[in-house]
This record gives C-alpha cells, structure tokens and sequence, in this order.
C-alpha cells in the first residue's frame, strides 16, 4: 500500500464529501483510506501499489477542488 498527501482547497465536510465520491468513481476499490484535515487543508490517501501519486492527483482534481502535491 501507499500513502500520498496533498493540499486541498476544502473549507467542510461537504467538500471532503465531494473528493470521496470523486475518488471512489476514479478509483474504486484501490482507495483504501481517506483522511482529511479541514483547518489545515489537506488530505492524506492510502491506496493500492498499483496506484501512482499522479493518479490520485488526477482523481482528486476531478472533484472541482485545488489539490496540489503536498
């Protein structure tokens, strides 16, 4: 397994909502866990080794949210 974090534009619950279900459909079942922090604006995503740094970035941009590399 692998773990990633990145900076993201989210100000709520309903914004971390918004990457899961974004993350869910690019990744499915190789999205093990999701952890955010609202105050400091980032997410921190345990995912399958198959999965690369730049596809979670991909599948965290589709959201609509600025997500950078931490």
């Amino acid at each position: 397994m692998a773990v990633f974090k990145f900076n993201a534009e989210i100000t709520c619950e309903g914004c971390v909502n918004a990457i899961k279900r974004s993350l869910d459909r690019s990744l499915g079942d190789k999205l093990l866990n999701l952890e955010s922090n609202v105050p400091e604006k980032s997410v921190t995503l345990t995912v399958d080794d198959s999965v690369t740094q730049q596809q979670c970035l991909d599948a965290l941009q589709k959201s609509g949210k600025e997500c950078s590399i931490a």
